[in-house]
């Protein structure tokens, strides 16, 4: 009867890991997706800026100016805040026990990484080719 119990409680502790994983990699991509939802919104206010002023439509070169500086600083402000979403992804993972073959293989930390890198790229290109 005690054996049967140690192997209920075995599974119990196995699942109640598995889920907390699931769940710590649902929010990883959370924050993925909407990181990806803000750097995009920058990229677009810039670019969507800068077409009204070429169009004639802005006259005041203060609406380009603000304009790019709220594009970049969302660009920055979305991959810096990945970034650290990933930290806490990652130190909950190890914290549960996690091994270094599931976090390297995780789906959720590698989108993290393209996004984070994406994000610096287009921030960097916003900033330098204006």
């Amino acid at each position: 009867m005690t054996e049967a119990r140690n192997v209920d409680t075995n599974v119990q502790v196995t699942l109640a890991i598995q889920r907390t994983y699931l769940a710590l990699e649902r929010t990883q991509l959370a924050w993925v997706r909407t990181n990806f939802a803000v750097l995009s919104a920058g990229f677009a206010l810039d670019k969507g800026i800068e077409a009204l002023f070429e169009a004639k439509l802005l006259t005041d070169s203060n609406w380009l100016v603000g304009g790019h500086f709220a594009g970049v600083l969302l660009a920055f402000v979305a991959s810096l805040t990945l970034l650290w979403a990933t930290s806490q992804y990652l130190i909950q993972v190890r914290a549960i026990g996690g091994t270094s073959a599931r976090i390297t293989t995780s789906p959720a930390l590698v989108l993290s990484g393209f996004v984070s890198l994406l994000g610096i790229v287009v921030a960097l290109g916003m900033l330098l080719w204006t």
